[in-house]
């Protein structure tokens, strides 16, 4: 009777679609892209970088002239400025 496992193992596949084939449809069309975001004062800005904290904060920064930015959505950005006193940090 080599059947049954197989007729076992195939019942377990349904069932583990039915249950989370709903979820899954669902939480997937909540997902959609944005438009493309300019980081304010990053004009003629060159090699930009983005850090990530714990709790989602994102910090793009870009090298030329040295400045930073912060979002918490990933949409809205707020220029923080020049950590240091000049771009090249000296």
């Amino acid at each position: 009777m080599r059947v049954r496992p197989f007729v076992v193992l195939l019942g377990s596949v349904v069932s583990g679609f039915l249950l989370i084939g709903p979820t899954a449809a669902s939480a997937g069309s909540g997902i959609r892209f944005h438009a493309p975001v300019t980081l304010p004062g990053s004009e003629d800005g060159n090699e930009p970088s983005l850090a990530i904290s714990n709790d989602g904060v994102r910090y793009p920064s870009w090298q030329s002239p040295g400045e930073f930015a912060k979002s918490s959505d990933g949409v809205n950005f707020v220029n923080i400025g020049i950590p240091d006193g000049t771009p090249s940090g000296t």
